[in-house]
């Protein structure tokens, strides 16, 4: 992530003095060729902002998946017999049998919810790395498209 950030910042930076080096020549407008390049970077600033901020999600929904994975686990282990009788000796009662089925169902509930939560997240994780995936590959290609010629411009100044 401090990567992105830093090579976004350093981009950033490039075109600024770039733009700023062009202002300072009294009057002088930019070519078609320099507009083109200050709008390339515009692109891939973005471009660059939209992956640092797809991988953020990615992370943030990859924790959701493992938490949710995590309370589905305790609730298919409170659903076993053993976890369902030590819960009632717990709480001790006389309708021993009518809170063991309300138990049931509460944990069989609980663990459709978050199955469809899991799916859901996981789904959504999915499509944000099919995103990502693609976002990565327009700053490549963006990269090498203006980086070049950003380059040869400053050089030629």
């Amino acid at each position: 992530m401090a990567r992105i950030t830093r090579a976004v910042e350093d981009l950033s930076a490039s075109m600024k003095a770039f733009v700023d080096k062009w202002q300072k020549v009294g009057g002088m407008t930019l070519t078609e060729k320099q507009q083109r390049i200050v709008l390339g970077m515009e692109l891939l600033s973005k471009a660059e902002q939209r992956v640092a901020t797809l991988q953020n999600s990615q992370i943030l929904l990859t924790e959701k998946l493992n938490d949710t994975k995590t309370k589905l686990t305790k609730v298919d282990l409170d659903l076993r017999p053993q976890a369902l009788e030590r819960e009632l000796n717990i709480v001790g009662s006389t309708d021993t049998d009518e809170r063991r089925s309300a138990q049931q169902q509460r944990l069989l509930a609980e663990r459709s919810n978050l199955t469809t939560l899991y799916n859901q997240i996981s789904s959504n994780l999915q499509q944000t790395n099919d995103d990502l995936r693609q976002a990565r590959e327009l700053v490549d290609r963006l990269q090498r498209m203006f980086l070049p010629q950003i380059e040869n411009e400053l050089l030629r100044q």
